[in-house]
């Protein structure tokens, strides 16, 4: 019979599977609906974090159809760390597209080969890589723990660092750095990461039991704060409803924003004075297009994102990409209905003698 505590370590496993899954299927449906690579991307990465926790999950399934833990115990180890990796590369790619873009290559393969050398010594020397403790067979759950001489620790050191610095706290610079909905996306990434690093950290110090269980709870929202930094966004202009519409902000934002016939002569003119895209309303700094008919503003991405669909510009309907085709927005147009008689009115007569002089 399982105790308390057993089901209190597996049930909060399976309750961080379930969030991490469903935001991140949620993410990776909306990734295909939208064609946004890193937002699947960011999708696969919670769906990975959420398999960190199969290890006890599946020990209390064998626990409830078999009557005891996992066996070989080694099968513990392997079903919660063998994501390992690929979680940070995932999620190190992630964090440099949004943070280091030019540097991201560097970023993605110091910590792919770190990765590949973890998972070696998981699969080949897995008694050394941890400490497995089992106190009640058959009641309890299996508890692993590292090995703190072993090399596996300290590249689990080097991840948690990373990850803490490198996304906990670059996304809340990105944040400060930010303004209004970037701003709110960035900070809720930021708490995101925060999480997961403390409570992947706690959970391998702390035995189960009571306390593990908050812990557990906390990590549960790490996928919900990550969804609301990557979901759609409203963006609210005074109080006229915008016409829904998709722009991409960062490669990654998705805000419901006006289309392009909602553009204002005085918007255009501030473009042009300030520097400032016309589509996101940001500074355009660094690379940018400017428009070759009308001296519009695009900051790179919104030129990239715009030129993959209708292709013209908002102001003047200039090709952006004169390489690609121009789709034109098909406007309504408002139906009259006209009465019309079945049968035409026949012309009088006209007596051409009576006409004549």
């Amino acid at each position: 019979m399982v105790s308390l505590i057993g089901w209190l370590d597996g049930l909060t496993a399976a309750g961080i599977i379930f969030a991490c899954i469903s935001f991140g299927l949620l993410s990776l449906y909306e990734a295909k609906k939208y064609k946004i690579r890193l937002l699947g991307l960011a999708g696969l990465t919670m769906c990975l974090v959420g398999c960190f926790y199969l290890g006890p999950f599946c020990d209390l399934l064998s626990l409830l159809l078999t009557g005891k833990n996992l066996n070989p115990i080694y099968l513990y180890g392997y079903a919660s760390y063998v994501w390992v990796a690929l979680v940070i590369v995932c999620a190190m790619y992630f964090g440099a597209e949004l943070i280091l873009p030019e540097k991201k290559w560097y970023i993605v393969s110091f910590y792919l080969v770190i990765g590949i050398i973890f998972d070696l010594f998981l699969f080949f020397d897995t008694k050394n890589v941890f400490i497995f403790t089992l106190n009640n067979p058959g009641e309890g759950l299996i508890d692993a723990t590292f090995n703190r001489s072993h090399i596996c620790y300290y590249i689990i050191i080097i991840y948690l660092i990373s990850a803490y610095i490198f996304l906990g706290m670059g996304f809340l610079i990105k944040a400060i750095q930010s303004e209004d909905i970037l701003r709110k996306k960035f900070t809720y990434l930021s708490i995101a990461y925060q999480i997961f690093v403390l409570c992947a950290a706690l959970d391998s110090l702390i035995p189960p039991g009571v306390t593990i269980g908050f812990v557990r709870g906390l990590m549960m929202t790490f996928a919900l704060w990550n969804y609301l930094g990557l979901r759609e966004e409203p963006e609210k202009k005074e109080k006229i409803k915008p016409k829904k519409d998709i722009k991409v902000k960062g490669d990654l934002f998705r805000i419901s924003q006006y289309k392009k016939e909602d553009i204002t002569e005085e918007e255009v003119s501030i473009s042009k004075e300030k520097k400032i895209c016309l589509v996101c309303k940001g500074k355009a700094i660094g690379i940018t297009y400017i428009c070759t008919e009308c001296e519009a503003f695009y900051c790179v991405k919104c030129s990239d994102a715009i030129s993959n669909l209708e292709n013209m510009c908002w102001a003047c309907d200039t090709p952006i990409d004169k390489s690609k085709p121009v789709k034109l927005y098909k406007k309504e147009v408002e139906e009259v209905e006209v009465e019309i008689s079945e049968k035409p009115q026949k012309k009088p007569k006209v007596d051409k003698k009576s006409s004549k002089k």
